[in-house]
């Protein structure tokens, strides 16, 4: 178990428990994905951000049931990029 201040963006010591060893790391609140799909058959291009990559795409080809992409699948994933938080998720 790791033990941590909940500060959002400052560095903070954490303490390996039954370890004894103590580590030094960012705590973020989330980490989030920004994806790009491709629709080979209509041509289109959808980009997105998610928590869960993979859910979140079988959602785009399977599970969903309303929204733009349904009308599009199948969907490739042609993009990604890994965030430490929103904000630039948005900007990326």
């Amino acid at each position: 178990m790791i033990s941590y201040n909940k500060g959002v963006f400052s560095p903070v010591p954490a303490t390996f428990e039954g370890t004894g060893n103590s580590a030094f790391f960012c705590y973020f609140k989330a980490m989030f994905t920004v994806y790009a799909l491709y629709s080979e058959k209509f041509d289109k291009i959808y980009i997105g951000f998610t928590s869960d990559l993979q859910k979140r795409l079988i959602s785009h080809n399977e599970l969903g049931t309303k929204g733009w992409t349904i009308k599009f699948r199948p969907w490739k994933l042609v993009y990604n990029l890994s965030v430490r938080y929103l904000p630039s998720s948005r900007n990326a």
